[in-house]
C-alpha cells in the first residue's frame, strides 16, 4: 500500500480494534494503571476469598441472659472478697516497710492440716493472727449464695486477676484456721471453715474465664482434703457428717460448668479480637519502643489480608457451638470424639440437624488448620477437660467418703460396699464421670476401719485404687478412708 494511498473506513476500524482490544498493543499507561489497580484490590479479593470458606454463624448462646447480673452488692460475695484482699495488701506492704520479711504466706499449710496444729511454725501462727480481721470479712463473703468478679462481657486481657488469684491465699488461711480449731476440739466450727474454703472456689469460678476455672480446681481439691481430714476426727458425729454431705452436694452447685467457662473465655477472646490492638495477643510487643511498631503494623496488615481476626472469631464460634452440648457430660454419655486432634470436637447425632450456618466437625477442623491465629489462641482443651472431669470425680468421691464415715459412726465400721450406703446416706451409688463404660465409683474395704474410694481418673482405667501421689501423678483419683 502506498503511503499516499487513502485509508478506508474498514481498514481504520480494523487498526483501532487491534490497538484497543489486544493487550499486546495496549499503551504502557494502561498496564501501569491495571497493575496498580490489581495491587490495590488484591488484599480485598484475598480477604473475601478466605472469609467465604467459613460461614459467619450466629452467636452460639444467649449472651444477654448469660451475662446479666442484678444481685445487690451486699449479697455479692466479691464485695467482701475485695475488701479482704485490700486489707491483706496493706498488711503485706506494712510488713515490707518494717523489714519483717520472715512473716509471709506459709507453704506448710497442708502439713499442718494432715499432721496437726503443732506442726505450725511461729511464722505461720503469726501470719494467721495478723489476718484475723480480713479473714472474718472474707468468710462473710463465702456465706453468700452468689458471687461475681466481673460480668463476662466486660472481661479483657487487662482485667486485674488479683482478687481472683488471692482466693488461694485466703483458702490456705481457712485451712490453717480449720487445723487450729480441730486441735482445740471445736470440730463444728472447723467444718464451717473447711466449707468456707470450698464455697470460695465456686464463687471464684462463677461466670469466669479459663484462668478463673483453673484457679477454682485446686481450691476444690485442697478444701476437699480439709473436709476429708475433718471427717477422720473421732469426735465428729454421724449427724455432723450427714450435714457435711448435704452441704458438700449443695455447695458443689456453686462451681461453674466447663461449658460456661468456655462461654466466658469466648467473650474475652471476642473482645480482644475486636480491639484495635488484637495482634498483641499473638505478637506481644513493647508499645514504648517505636521501632517495634513497624513490624507490628505490617503483620497486622498481612493478617487482615488473609481474613484475620474475623476468621479466628468465626472459628471460635463454630468450636463453641460444637462443644457446648457435650462438654459437661460424663465421658460415657458424650458423643464420639472426632477430628484431627487440633481441637476437641464431638460427632453430632446422625439425626440431628446442625443449627444455621454451623459446620460439621470435619469442616471445623479444616478451618482451624487454615488459621494460624486460631491455633495460637486455642487453649490446651484436652488438659482443661481432664482437670474438670477430675474435679467432678473428686466431688463424687468426697460425697461417698462422707457417707461412708457417717455409716462407720452408726455401725462401728466402714461398709463392705458402697451399695450399703443406699438409701440412708446416698440416693444411689455415684457414677464415675471418668469411666468410659459408665461404671460406678470404685470402693474397697481393706479393714473394718480402713478403706479407699476412687475414680479411674484421667487414664480411664482401673489401677486398683492407686491414689498415692508421693511420686507424681497417681493413676487413680480418690481418698483413703480411716
Amino acid at each position: 500500500m502506498s503511503l499516499n494511498q487513502p485509508v478506508t473506513i474498514e481498514q481504520r476500524d480494523n487498526n483501532s480494534s487491534v490497538a484497543w482490544w489486544n493487550p499486546l498493543h495496549w499503551p504502557a499507561a494502561i498496564w501501569v494503571f491495571l497493575i496498580v489497580l490489581g495491587l490495590m484490590t488484591s488484599p480485598f479479593v484475598i480477604r473475601a476469598f478466605m472469609l467465604a470458606g467459613i460461614p459467619d454463624m450466629p452467636e452460639p448462646f444467649d449472651e444477654v441472659a448469660y451475662s446479666t447480673w442484678d444481685v445487690p452488692a451486699d449479697d455479692d460475695a466479691f464485695t467482701y472478697y475485695r475488701e479482704a484482699v485490700a486489707m491483706h495488701q496493706k498488711l503485706v506492704a506494712d510488713l515490707k516497710a518494717q523489714g519483717l520479711t520472715d512473716i509471709r504466706e506459709p507453704e506448710d499449710y497442708l502439713d499442718v492440716l494432715k499432721k496437726g496444729w503443732p506442726e505450725a511454725t511461729d511464722s505461720t501462727t503469726k501470719w494467721l493472727e495478723m489476718h484475723e480481721e480480713s479473714l472474718a470479712i472474707w468468710r462473710r463473703g463465702t456465706q453468700k449464695d452468689r458471687g461475681l468478679n466481673l460480668v463476662p462481657s466486660k472481661l479483657t486481657v487487662s482485667t486485674d486477676p488479683n482478687v481472683v488469684q488471692m482466693q488461694r491465699t485466703f483458702m490456705k488461711l481457712a485451712i490453717l484456721e480449720e487445723s487450729r480449731l480441730i486441735a482445740s476440739g471445736n470440730l463444728e466450727e472447723a467444718r464451717l471453715w473447711a466449707r468456707a474454703a470450698f464455697r470460695s472456689g465456686g464463687h471464684t469460678s462463677h461466670r469466669g474465664c479459663l484462668i478463673q476455672g483453673l484457679i477454682c480446681v485446686p481450691i476444690h481439691a485442697i478444701s476437699s482434703e480439709g473436709l476429708v481430714h475433718w471427717a477422720e476426727q473421732p469426735g465428729v458425729t454421724s449427724e455432723q457428717l450427714q450435714q457435711a454431705l448435704v452441704d458438700a452436694s449443695s455447695d458443689d452447685k456453686l462451681y461453674e460448668s466447663l461449658s460456661n467457662i468456655l462461654k466466658s473465655e469466648y467473650l474475652l477472646m471476642r473482645t480482644l479480637l475486636r480491639s484495635s490492638d488484637w495482634n498483641q495477643l499473638i505478637m506481644p510487643l513493647n508499645p514504648s519502643v517505636p521501632t517495634a511498631q513497624v513490624p507490628a503494623k505490617m503483620m497486622k496488615m498481612l493478617y487482615w489480608t488473609i481474613g484475620e481476626p474475623e476468621i479466628c472469631s468465626r472459628n471460635l464460634r463454630q468450636i463453641l457451638a460444637n462443644q457446648i452440648p457435650e462438654i459437661d457430660k460424663s465421658v460415657a454419655l458424650r458423643r464420639k470424639m472426632v477430628g484431627m486432634g487440633v481441637v476437641m470436637l464431638f460427632d453430632p447425632a446422625p439425626s440431628a440437624l446442625l443449627p444455621e450456618r454451623q459446620l460439621d466437625p470435619a469442616a471445623i477442623d479444616r478451618a482451624v488448620n487454615r488459621s494460624s491465629v486460631t491455633r495460637m489462641v486455642l487453649p490446651a482443651m484436652a488438659q482443661v477437660d481432664n482437670l474438670f472431669l477430675k474435679r467432678k470425680a473428686r466431688q463424687v468421691a468426697l460425697e461417698a467418703l462422707l457417707a461412708a464415715q457417717a455409716y462407720r459412726r452408726d455401725h462401728g465400721e466402714f461398709p463392705e460396699s458402697l451399695a450399703q450406703l443406699v438409701p440412708k446416706y446416698l440416693a444411689a451409688v455415684p457414677l464415675d464421670p471418668c469411666d468410659p463404660a459408665g461404671g460406678t465409683l470404685l470402693y474397697r474395704r481393706d479393714e473394718p476401719a480402713k478403706a479407699v474410694v476412687w475414680s479411674v481418673s484421667q487414664d480411664q482405667a482401673d489401677d486398683g485404687g492407686d491414689i498415692d501421689t508421693t511420686n507424681g501423678l497417681a493413676p487413680d483419683l480418690g481418698f483413703e478412708l480411716k
